[in-house]
């Protein structure tokens, strides 16, 4: 997995394509760690895959810790993001990933956060969850 996130950013379009079919095809629970793992990736196209890759492993019931943390890890990702395609991949997987843990960080970000930019973007986070609608 390590390998194919490596391809994607590479300069040949087959080559990215062929990494990022195979990585969205994985159902393998650990696959659910390393996309978790590459969140903060600073570069755009791994991040991306990784934030979307999340959105095939939907957490049921109350999750586990480790999925509240990715949870967590993709609401502060959601608060900070400044590009736009990528903003509406993350929120495509904050609606499939573990959607109640979602509105839960939204919601009291919302309330609690001091930065009105913080409540602004939760109070969008919320919006999409409830409408349950892509981009």
């Amino acid at each position: 997995i390590e390998d194919l996130l490596s391809l994607v950013g590479s300069e040949n379009p087959h080559i990215q394509e062929f990494a990022l079919q195979k990585l969205l095809a994985y159902r393998e629970t650990a696959a659910r760690e390393v996309f978790g793992s590459h969140l903060r990736d600073s570069r755009d196209t791994v991040r991306w895959v990784a934030v979307r890759g999340l959105a095939s492993f939907p957490v049921t019931g109350g999750g586990d810790t480790a999925a509240r943390a990715t949870a967590a890890d993709l609401h502060r990702l959601a608060l900070g993001e400044t590009n736009e395609k990528t903003l509406a991949v993350i929120y495509y997987t904050l609606r499939r990933f573990f959607p109640s843990e979602s509105v839960r960080l939204a919601q009291e970000t919302a309330q609690k956060s001091p930065d009105p930019l913080e409540r602004k973007r939760a109070g969008e986070i919320l919006e999409r969850l409830k409408r349950g609608k892509d981009g």
